[in-house]
């Protein structure tokens, strides 16, 4: 999506901007999977799964779960600003350490790209753990886009 559909949609800009910053950060590790030898989007989703799942302590379909999500509804749209600036975070650490994860073996790399893609769920975890005892909030939240559209509503 562009900046164009999501703003239609009623998303703001700032969230719009940090959102396609996420999209960015998540195709270049995508490619970069692709270019040291991960080709099956299953394989994709475990590795963005342990990232997600270890900072956010919630795996995809639980965090969707949390989220009343439907299976085909896309967990990136419904995250708050916060949510999506620790998974690029995490997502960003994980792409700048590929490139001494990739002198693996063939046949040990997925396991390898597993424990980094880890490793960096966990580093964002003591960040996401700092800002929720400054902040005083949670960072996974239960809010999703049409909770947040009907919020606006009501205080409108």
């Amino acid at each position: 999506m562009n900046f164009e559909i999501y703003k239609k949609k009623g998303y703001t800009d700032a969230w719009i901007k940090l959102r396609l910053e996420n999209k960015r950060i998540h195709e270049l590790l995508v490619a970069a999977w692709k270019e040291y030898g991960i080709h099956e989007s299953h394989d994709f989703a475990l590795l963005t799964n342990r990232i997600l799942g270890n900072w956010s302590r919630l795996y995809t379909h639980e965090y969707k779960e949390f989220k009343d999500l439907g299976k085909s509804d896309d967990l990136r749209d419904n995250m708050s600003k916060v949510e999506l600036f620790f998974l690029t975070m995490g997502e960003h650490g994980t792409l700048t350490d590929l490139l001494d994860c990739s002198k693996l073996p063939w046949h040990k790399r997925l396991k390898g790209y597993l424990e980094l893609a880890e490793e960096n769920g966990v580093w964002t975890l003591d960040k996401v753990q700092n800002y929720e005892q400054e902040h005083k909030k949670k960072v996974v939240s239960p809010l999703n886009f049409k909770k947040y559209v009907e919020r606006q509503r009501e205080q409108n």
